[in-house]
């Protein structure tokens, strides 16, 4: 009897490793699977993979992928998503827009232009003063460009054929209610008027205030790169629209 216990006993353990080493056998398969997106609904991911690494042996040989959205695995029954891959060249962080197996947009330019606006004109200014507000650089191409997927234009900033917008915005300071009060944005375009030799970059402020007076909640300030625009600190101010 002690026996016929030990032994059933014994059979239960074997069945339940062999149980464990099947699923660890499955749960490895999947990984492995999915790290390659081999799966049937990974089938447009995957031809965006190839696209991708294509592309880069061509055009950004040392260059790292440093992440991936993909979003073609979802099911969609409306059109087929885009996977974007984000990667790493030469010190500069952009990423590559995919979709049915083909990269459509490169924002390699982009991202080289941006950065030199950044390092130039806005971080030394922002970082010497501790302020952190939200910067947006968009570039606007000229219609020989516009389409492309790598605009090679903007290699050269001082060449490129479009415009150029810098969106700075300064969120809610408590108690502040009006720009002039914020402290700072006479300063910066100041900063901006002496140090940009930018001629084709309009830069714009906004300041986004809770419970302001008149129910104004934002405010903005336009000017262009290159031109002395206000006489002084009180026509600036002066200058700064209510848009909401």
């Amino acid at each position: 009897m002690v026996f016929t216990l030990s032994y059933k006993g014994h059979m239960l353990k074997r069945n339940w490793l062999r149980v464990l080493l099947i699923i660890t056998i499955i749960v490895a398969v999947a990984f492995v699977l999915n790290a390659n997106t081999l799966f049937p609904w990974q089938w447009n991911a995957k031809r965006n993979k190839r696209a991708v690494l294509e592309y880069i042996t061509q055009h950004f040989p040392t260059a790292e992928i440093v992440d991936v959205d993909y979003k073609s695995t979802a099911l969609s029954w409306m059109s087929v998503p885009m996977d974007t891959f984000y990667l790493k060249f030469d010190g500069i962080e952009f990423a590559l827009i995919t979709q049915k197996g083909k990269v459509l947009r490169d924002t390699y330019y982009e991202a080289k232009a941006e950065k030199y606006i950044r390092e130039n004109f806005i971080d030394s200014f922002m970082n010497e003063r501790g302020f952190s507000p939200k910067v947006k650089i968009s570039f606007i191409y000229n219609s020989d460009d516009y389409g492309k997927i790598r605009v090679d234009s903007l290699d050269d900033i001082y060449g490129f054929g479009g415009s150029i917008n810098v969106k700075i915005t300064q969120d809610n300071i408590d108690g502040i209610y009006l720009p002039k009060n914020v402290g700072w944005f006479f300063d910066f375009y100041q900063y901006w008027t002496e140090n940009s030799d930018l001629t084709n970059c309009s830069v714009y402020m906004y300041y986004h205030c809770n419970n302001c007076e008149n129910n104004k909640s934002v405010y903005r300030i336009c000017f262009e790169s290159g031109e002395i625009s206000f006489s002084d600190e009180k026509d600036f101010y002066n200058h700064f629209d209510a848009v909401l």
